[in-house]
């Protein structure tokens, strides 16, 4: 049986193979538990680059803001967003999309599902944005660099969420 972590995207891997169709466990996983909710009406909402890519030489020119769409829209009782995270071990955080974070929070609350994943196991965590802002804020983080596009990004213990 292949391993967990042989099967996952990470930002180790070309961008082709990243967003292959079928490459984003964690909105599959988050699609498996928002469907298990009775009584909530949920769809995807930002774009899917495993499926309905856009090239990337077109995608980059859309405003940020529209780029980084909530995966989901979930609508119960109110309506909210849902932002899918994978990590192995570390949450990373790009501190270059706390801002679209934000201005999709004032919009409707933010959830984030985190799928931690290892190479022989998966934990879930659900986490709103104003959470994840108060451990963001009130920790000592360390921040770290993409190699392949330079990008900072805290990086958090999945323990600490």
């Amino acid at each position: 049986m292949e391993k967990l972590g042989n099967i996952l995207a990470d930002y180790m891997k070309p961008y082709k193979e990243r967003t292959a169709p079928g490459a984003n466990l964690c909105e599959k996983e988050c699609d498996k538990y928002l469907s298990s909710i009775d009584g909530v009406y949920y769809q995807k909402f930002g774009f899917d680059e495993t499926n309905q890519k856009i090239p990337s030489q077109f995608f980059f020119k859309i405003p940020k803001l529209i780029r980084n769409c909530p995966d989901f829209i979930v609508i119960g009782k109110k309506v909210s967003f849902v932002e899918c995270k994978g990590c192995k071990g570390n949450l990373k955080v790009k501190l270059d999309d706390l801002d679209s974070y934000k201005f999709w929070n004032m919009m409707c609350p933010l959830f984030f599902f985190i799928l931690l994943r290892t190479d022989d196991e998966m934990k879930k965590k659900i986490l709103s944005y104003d959470k994840l802002m108060l451990i963001i804020e009130n920790n000592n983080l360390e921040k770290e660099v993409y190699p392949d596009n330079g990008k900072e990004y805290y990086k958090i213990p999945f323990s600490s969420l």
